[in-house]
């Protein structure tokens, strides 16, 4: 009987060992699952907050509104067109996706609001994006490490709640970074990925993308030896034709349509941008030791943390092929961006990619000491400015005023009054507290500094952008001075005359009226809107041929003012059209 309880044991083991690996496999895989929940959970409450529930706000938002709903109105996907006239700045992609958005979300959404998702969706693409690179470059562990790096970037949280067409090259850079780090690994499909990029990135913002892709990618093999294979430009080669559908496709469309644009397109608005012979009449001039100015913070905690693995690794870091290509595309961006003659925060929003790639294993490998300062640091930080921001509307809701605080008089208008609104202050709650438990709740790793960095910066954002908001909105929405531009215009009046508006003016006039304005100078009509500085009233003759009806400004705006001037004898031959 022994034997037999020994035989029957020897053959059961093998079961048992199988079951338990079977087991221990579950549990992995579910710890990995509800990790994989949380982290995604985390990332949300960074997204979202914002992106709904205020008009469009000046500087791109504003166009890119009303560019979306021309296209959704008049069917017209070719050309992007803002206030009654084609506005070839950008190619059309992110146009495309917001446009889709809106016609998903009606009528659930209101348009702009709708519209606004389309960052959330390429921002999120971009993560996917950073996190496969980063398991390219080092392993899985550090996949969500260099999502958190990514978004904890000033410079990307400043605009990652608004309409910008910049994240859609930024989601085509992060696709283009990961079909390099293929090939250099000897990866399939590698010239297909990188291709794709590339496209996606061109028509997203123009020529930057696929041209400092372009540079990075040949420059490699000139500095490397590792890149000096030939199935590396095999792969390079089949790059080329991936991207030829994007590159090709809708400009030879709006070639067939009008070569005249596609000149503005490519001469005026990339060539001319670059080169600095547009900048005067197209703005964004590149001012002395801009970027020295401003790198520092747009890119923080990035380059602090990139700076580390290099230093870490410098005994090898020049034989390391993702090393070389982070190096290589920051060095490539550095020097577009100081050439270019123009220049604005949002250009370098590319460069937080590499960056991201470099700074993922130092982030959770800080000396404890040093972890530990950074996130006390940034609880004490965001910790303050968030106390500051359910204070300051604790007090609106217990008043009636906003607070008289010299920090935001200069920034938000005093004549605001604040009403109680039960969704805001439950959004609120739960944008606070969700991260917090989050973090709080999470298995305790290295790299605690900068997930209090990130947790902070989040439900700063958070609270800020949902209790603050209808006062932000307040301030920087022109809702409010175009339906009083509606409002003082005579019935009589047939077509409206504008001098000194601009492109967000001029979209926004569009957006809410439905009315589309002539400079003076080119027609004479029964109706003049002009903008100017607050100080300088245009002049109008007493008991002469036009009157000054009205005058206005957005809440709190003391630098810049709109004058209506109309005819004195204006015959009714009917009205604007306005759409509501």
């Amino acid at each position: 009987m022994e034997t037999i309880r020994k035989i029957r044991a020897s053959h059961c083991l093998p079961i048992a060992v199988v079951g338990a690996s079977r087991g221990a496999r579950l549990v992995r895989w579910s710890a990995r699952g509800n990790g994989l929940i949380a982290f995604a959970a985390l990332v949300a409450c960074y997204l979202l907050p914002g992106m709904i529930g205020h008009d469009p706000w000046k500087q791109d938002e504003t166009y890119i509104a009303d560019i979306v709903r021309n296209m959704l109105d008049s069917g017209d996907w070719m050309v992007p067109t803002m206030a009654g006239a084609p506005f070839m700045e950008k190619p059309p992609l992110f146009y495309w996706v917001a446009a889709l958005c809106v016609r998903m979300s009606s009528p659930f959404l209101a348009p702009h609001d709708a519209a606004r998702l389309a960052t959330t969706l390429f921002l999120v693409g971009t993560c996917i994006a950073t996190a496969i690179a980063v398991r390219a470059c080092w392993d899985g562990r550090h996949a969500k490490v260099g999502v958190l790096v990514l978004l904890s970037c000033l410079g990307l949280e400043r605009y990652a709640h608004l309409m910008l067409t910049d994240f859609a090259m930024l989601f085509g850079f992060g696709v283009a970074i990961c079909g390099l780090l293929r090939s250099a690994r000897y990866g399939q499909h590698a010239g297909l990925i990188l291709g794709t990029g590339a496209g996606i990135a061109f028509m997203g913002k123009g020529l930057l993308g696929p041209g400092v892709l372009a540079c990075s990618a040949l420059m490699l093999p000139l500095l490397f030896v590792q890149w000096r294979r030939r199935s590396y430009l095999r792969e390079l080669w089949m790059g080329c034709l991936a991207a030829l559908p994007w590159l090709t496709i809708w400009p030879m469309l709006l070639l067939g349509r009008s070569p005249e644009l596609l000149k503005e397109w490519i001469w005026a608005n990339n060539i001319g941008r670059f080169l600095g012979f547009s900048v005067a009449e197209l703005g964004a001039a590149h001012p002395p030791w801009f970027w020295i100015e401003n790198l520092p913070w747009i890119a923080l905690p990035g380059w602090p943390l990139a700076l580390l693995t290099l230093w870490r690794r410098r005994g090898g870091a020049m034989n390391d092929p993702a090393i070389q290509l982070a190096l290589t595309l920051c060095a490539v961006l550095l020097l577009v961006l100081g050439c270019s003659a123009s220049a604005r925060d949002n250009y370098a929003l590319p460069i937080l990619l590499p960056l991201a790639l470099l700074a993922a294993p130092a982030a959770e490998s800080l000396p404890s000491t040093l972890d530990r300062w950074w996130a006390c640091g940034a609880c004490a930080l965001f910790g303050t400015m968030t106390i500051a921001v359910w204070t300051g509307w604790t007090s609106m809701m217990a008043t009636g005023s906003v607070p008289d605080w010299p920090i935001v008089a200069n920034y938000l208008p005093s004549q605001f009054h604040p009403v109680f609104d039960a969704w805001r202050f439950a959004a609120a709650l739960a944008a606070t507290a969700i991260p917090l438990w989050l973090a709080a709740s999470a298995r305790v790793f290295r790299g605690y500094g900068l997930r209090c960095w990130f947790v902070g910066l989040s439900v700063t954002w958070a609270s800020f952008a949902i209790l603050w908001g209808p006062w932000i909105d307040a301030a920087k929405s022109y809702r409010s001075v175009f339906e009083s531009v509606r409002e003082a215009l005579p019935p009589g009046v047939k077509c409206l005359s504008q001098s000194g508006l601009g492109e967000s003016e001029l979209a926004m006039l569009h957006y809410y009226l439905g009315m589309t304005a002539t400079r003076a100078s080119s027609r004479h009509c029964g109706a003049l809107l002009v903008e100017g500085p607050a100080t300088r009233t245009p002049s109008v003759e007493a008991g002469g041929a036009q009157r000054l009806v009205w005058s206005g400004a957005r809440p709190g705006d003391e630098d810049e003012r709109f004058w209506l001037i109309v005819e004195r004898r204006t015959k009714p031959v009917g009205d604007l059209t306005t759409r509501r």
